[in-house]
């Protein structure tokens, strides 16, 4: 008896053509642009804040802001405050909840995180 050599069910022509596609389905996969959170208008969000800066405070409200931020919240532990943020999205658009805190003494806020979200 001769011994058949195995078959394949895909030949090698098959198999790059596989590839290929997969390839270019992975390329062309749509991308987030950064780490953007979608937050309904008009409905408090919530955000905890981890910072071991000065002591942070909520910029003086503005007749008309984008945003509405308040601190529920603070706990302190070893070195760090835990900040319970509160934030209601009033338009469309694209923000940064670090844009509107400050420090209580008015140093710069350094090394804290940024939180973008996008008011849908």
């Amino acid at each position: 008896m001769e011994v058949q050599p195995p078959t394949h069910r895909f030949n090698s022509r098959t198999l790059i053509a596989v590839c290929m596609v997969v390839l270019i389905a992975v390329c062309l996969w749509p991308r987030r642009s950064d780490d953007l959170l979608n937050v309904p208008l008009g409905v408090e969000q919530a955000a905890i804040v981890t910072y071991s800066g000065p002591a942070v405070a909520v910029k003086p409200f503005k007749w008309g802001v984008a945003v509405n931020v308040r601190i529920a919240k603070v706990t302190e532990q070893a070195g760090v405050r835990i900040y319970d943020v509160r934030y209601i999205a009033n338009r469309a658009g694209t923000f940064d909840l670090k844009d509107y805190l400050t420090s209580e003494d008015g140093t710069p806020l350094v090394g804290l995180p940024s939180f973008k979200f996008k008011g849908d």
